[in-house]
Formats: C-alpha cells, structure tokens, sequence
C-alpha cells in the first residue's frame, strides 16, 4: 500500500476513534504539540486542547465524574471550525467509540457524509487488558483487583465490566457500527505494533498528507502504573469510598496527586509489572485473540498492519500468583508526597494566594 492510497482527499475529516490504551494519548500529545507544522500543511486540528474531549462528551452525552453534562454547543462550535476548514482536519477522541448509531449518524451528518473517515486501532489483548485495568484504577476510581475486574470481562458478557470494555474494544461492533453510515472504505482498522510506538504517527502523517516525521513521540505518555503502585491506589480508592469525598476532591488529591506524582516519577527496584496473562485466564484470552484476527481479517474495510499481531506471543508475562501486598518506603513517600502537593495547590487556588 503507498502513501497515495492512504491520504485522504484535500478536504477529508480524519475522525479518530482510538478506543482506550491503544496509543491515544501519544498521537493526541503530538498533533498538539505541532499544531503550527500542522497550519502550515493546511491542516487543522479543532480547538485549543491535546483532544477533542469535551465536544465529543457533548456529541454522547456524558461529562466527567460528579460533573453536568457538557452542552451540546461545544460539539456545535466544534463542527462549526471542521466546516470552515478549507484543507483536512483531524479529531482525535477515544470517548467517540462510545457512541450509539444514532450519534454516529449525527456526527458524519454534521462534519459532512462526502469528508469523513474513521480511524480504529486495534490492540493485542494481552497487552490491552493490562492495561485497561490500571486505567480505570487511575482515571474512574476503580476498586477491584485485576483477577476481579477480568474474570467477568473474559467470561460473563452480560456484566457491566464486559460491556464497558467490549463496547469500545470489540472490533466487529466498532465495524458494523461506523459502517452503518459510512461505506467501507472509509474505515480504516490499523493494528498496533507493540513494538513500534511511532506507528500510529506515521499513520497520521500519511492519511493527512503531511511530511514524514512531522509527528513526534512525546516523552512519556500517560504512562501505566506498575503492580504495586496500582493496587496502591486502588486501596486509596476503596478507602475513599467508604468516606465522604467528593468525586471531585477525589480527583484533585489521588489523580492529579497520587497517580500523576507516581507517573512522573521512576519506578522503583521492587516494582512488579501486572501480569498480562494471569494463569487461569491463558486459554480464554488466546480464544479471544485469535477471534479478534479474524474479525480484522474479515472486517471489509482497509487494514493496514499485519492481523498476526494480535496473536499472544510466546514471551507473554503469564503470572500465577496474586497481586502485591508491599510497596518500596521510597514509593511510599513519593506518592504520598504528591498528594500533600495536590492539597497546597488546591488551598493556594480557594484562598487565591500561593499556599505556603
């Protein structure tokens, strides 16, 4: 495949759906990060942020924890800027893989049916699955273990957890669901390569017609959390829980403190890295994977990527043993650390000084 048959039309919509933990974060830091290169190829990437969020949280109608809903004039005011654009334009939110049919509809309606074209990423399960869990522990507050977390994802498909995950994961869903107002080709499956962070930038640069390495790598991305420091803030989070914080307090002082003070900061010697296979679950995600090849396979829309990647490698991390119940003095303080931080600045910000 040459890069002519990927650029997309002069005035072509690339709408990139993600889903979660398949690269997002890197390619939404960098289009922002390069918005001036981006102007000068006659690009446009709407709005002001590293992401398209609260428009597309506005398109299907939800908000962040413990907040209204976004109005529906921020995806109007966004829709308004693609339109005036006169060369390509690029959205970039992993919340549009939550959309229903309707709001698919909606959104290839207003950003106009003859420029858009979607992009999907499809990831490893393995890999993914890891992931996803620590993501939740950081960013929605959640309490369980990974054994309890992915028991029901892998074997109950009636439960919330599957149907969190598989909603946005599932690549014959996210399929059927662009191509119910999109014709094929203009859905593009892209399959990660765990070995190749830059790809999905390359990928970028060629549907938009923009020079080679325009797009760079930022240097840490949204970076997981290792085993100990997952189930560490996983405990926080049970505890605040059974407390009276507000989602918001809870924001403030475990996610802007806590897991951004652990993510900026090394991990420690006595780290242990989450599973990515635990034991009992061997069989099941090996199913699922090679389901998942398939699905690419079959899809009927343009694959770019080998659909042989998503196969479980034999140098998987398969663990048969529970998670960690000790963390390192140092990681201790560091987290803890970032959290009376986070309250300073929190105290500085309501007495509208600097807090000392």
């Amino acid at each position: 495949m040459t890069a002519d048959d990927l650029t997309l039309p002069p005035n072509g919509v690339l709408v990139h759906v993600g889903p979660y933990k398949t690269g997002t974060t890197a390619l939404q830091t960098s289009l922002h990060a390069h918005r001036p290169e981006l102007a000068a190829a006659n690009v446009t990437y709407p709005g002001t942020h590293h992401r398209q969020m609260r428009p597309s949280w506005a398109l299907v109608g939800r908000s962040r924890l413990g907040s209204p809903v976004v109005p529906m004039t921020e995806w109007e005011e966004l829709v308004a800027e693609c339109r005036a654009a006169a060369g390509r334009v690029m959205i970039s939110s992993e919340d549009l893989s939550s959309a229903s049919p309707e709001q698919v509809r909606t959104l290839v309606d207003d950003l106009g049916r003859d420029r858009v074209h979607v992009l999907f990423v499809v990831r490893r399960l393995d890999r993914l699955l890891a992931s996803s869990w620590q993501e939740r522990v950081k960013s929605v507050h959640e309490i369980r273990s990974y054994d309890d977390w992915l028991r029901p994802v892998l074997l109950d498909p009636r439960s919330r957890a599957a149907e969190i995950f598989w909603g946005h994961q599932s690549v014959a869903g996210q399929v059927q669901l662009w191509t119910s107002a999109l014709p094929p080709e203009r859905m593009t499956l892209v399959v990660a390569d765990e070995d190749d962070g830059a790809l999905l930038l390359r990928l970028a640069e060629r549907m938009l017609g923009l020079p080679a390495d325009t797009l760079t790598l930022p240097a840490a991305a949204n970076p997981s959390l290792s085993w100990n420091r997952a189930e560490l803030v996983r405990g926080v989070n049970a505890g605040v829980q059974r407390g009276e914080w507000t989602p918001r307090l809870h924001k403030r002082l475990v996610y802007a403190g806590l897991v951004a003070r652990f993510q900026g900061s090394p991990t420690d010697a006595d780290d242990v890295p989450i599973p990515f296979v635990p034991q009992w679950a061997t069989e099941r995600i090996h199913d699922l994977s090679e389901q998942r090849r398939h699905e690419v396979i079959e899809a009927g829309v343009r694959v770019v990527g080998d659909p042989g990647r998503l196969r479980i490698r034999d140098d998987a991390r398969i663990s048969g043993h529970g998670p960690p119940t000790t963390i390192s003095v140092d990681s201790a303080v560091d987290g803890l650390t970032g959290v009376l931080d986070a309250i300073l600045r929190r105290r500085g910000r309501r007495t509208g000084g600097t807090a000392v």
